[in-house]
């Protein structure tokens, strides 16, 4: 099973019924999105590196952040399997820890994960959505990869699934000039 099967697994059979029990008014997004070759479907039986495993993040709104994302990652820790679909749970020998900043948070014992569409924004782009040519051209693009791969499993608001589509590509000038700056390089060769 790939990675990202296995993750989507993980929250339609754990993660969601155990949020409807325990927080049931909370509205979120669901996605694993970020780092991990699973998140391009690179993986398979033989390659199942970096940080996969069941994993999934959950976005809420910053007031909800604030006031239950810590509590919900610790009642999640005593709530978790041991292990998912044959596959040991927690981060214990993945590279990439859990995360524990203001927008995010997450534990090492479990793979949930959860923070704000800003926090995603902030902590892969580096700053709010590009708004001018100019500040496209100066994204990574492994940083909006970061964002746009992987898989959305759940939406209410559909916030989620707007700002990656948004950002799925390039606004028509900067592709072109991008386009162009590449023919530029190669007839240069």
């Amino acid at each position: 099973m790939q990675g990202i099967e296995l993750s989507r697994r993980f929250y339609a059979e754990v993660v969601r019924p155990w949020l409807a029990d325990a927080y049931p008014q909370l509205s979120h997004a669901a996605a694993l999105i970020g780092y991990g070759s699973e998140l391009l479907g690179f993986d398979d039986a033989m390659s199942q590196d970096h940080n996969w495993g069941p994993r999934v993040q959950i976005f809420i709104a910053e007031s909800d952040f604030t006031a239950a994302a810590a509590d919900i990652v610790s009642r999640f820790a005593e709530a978790a399997p041991v292990a998912f679909c044959g596959v040991p749970m927690g981060m214990h020998n993945r590279p990439h820890p859990s995360p524990h900043r203001e927008g995010a948070l997450g534990d090492d014992r479990h793979g949930l994960e959860v923070g704000t569409i800003r926090d995603a924004l902030g902590y892969w782009l580096g700053g709010p959505e590009p708004a001018t040519a100019r500040n496209w051209l100066c994204l990574a693009e492994q940083r909006l990869i970061a964002l746009t791969a992987g898989a959305v499993f759940h939406d209410d608001d559909g916030r989620l699934t707007a700002l990656r589509e948004r950002l799925a590509w390039f606004p028509r000038d900067v592709w072109l000039y991008k386009l162009a700056a590449q023919w530029r390089r190669i007839a240069e060769e």
